[in-house]
């Protein structure tokens, strides 16, 4: 679900490497595997840190059975105050690091974060489909409710999902852009001249109010 998510976000696709953006599975199967392989390691690693995991779950009906079965189609991993990452070797090795950089190389282990006083937005995606129908906002008023005095940080990788966490009650920070004169807007080596991607540090505290 998070690969394809995520395809075309500037930050998977700077860790990639890619010279080309990819749209689709059909394009690159390879990074679109490397992608997922990514994405299996980082949700291992934020349960075994003891991450808070928010789901929401939609039932797909299978003509050819009587019954049906839950996919998931939306989801948050919350990194809970002051909670630092297990970095062990073990650890890394059994969340599934090493496929990961045979796939993408030394930097696909750089977007860990840092144990802090707050609630940080590890992961957050949706299924392309189910996007705009109001997952995410279920899950932000979940997160809310579970640590309603509590303040939450996040770093949103575009525009469009900066908007949308504004809406939720979260403030720009400020914008830093990352990978200047090496890749474009989208994360794509573009050298020497790349204008590099912008992420937007946000944070919400429990007085902002969302309605």
């Amino acid at each position: 679900m998070m690969q394809r998510a995520f395809i075309v976000d500037p930050i998977q696709n700077y860790f990639a490497r890619l010279d080309k953006l990819v749209t689709s599975n059909l394009q690159n199967s390879t990074h679109c595997r490397n992608l997922e392989r990514f994405f299996s390691f980082m949700v291992n690693l934020c349960w075994m840190s003891g991450a808070r995991i928010t789901v929401v779950v939609s039932p797909q009906v299978d003509p050819q059975k009587s019954s049906s079965e839950e996919r998931i189609v939306s989801c948050c991993i919350w990194r809970l105050p002051k909670q630092p990452t297990k970095d062990d070797i073990l650890t890394l090795v059994r969340a599934g690091l090493l496929p990961v950089f045979w796939g993408w190389g030394p930097r696909s282990g750089q977007r860990e974060g840092t144990a802090d006083d707050h609630w940080y937005l590890q992961l957050a995606g949706t299924e392309p489909e189910y996007q705009g129908q109001g997952m995410l906002s279920l899950l932000m008023r979940e997160a809310f409710a579970h640590a309603p005095s509590s303040i939450f940080t996040l770093e949103a990788s575009t525009t469009t999902s900066k908007d949308k966490y504004s809406h939720f009650g979260f403030v720009l920070v400020e914008e830093v852009t990352i990978a200047k004169g090496e890749v474009s807007a989208d994360g794509i080596i573009c050298k020497p001249n790349g204008t590099g991607f912008v992420i937007y540090p946000m944070i919400k505290h429990h007085t902002s109010n969302y309605e």
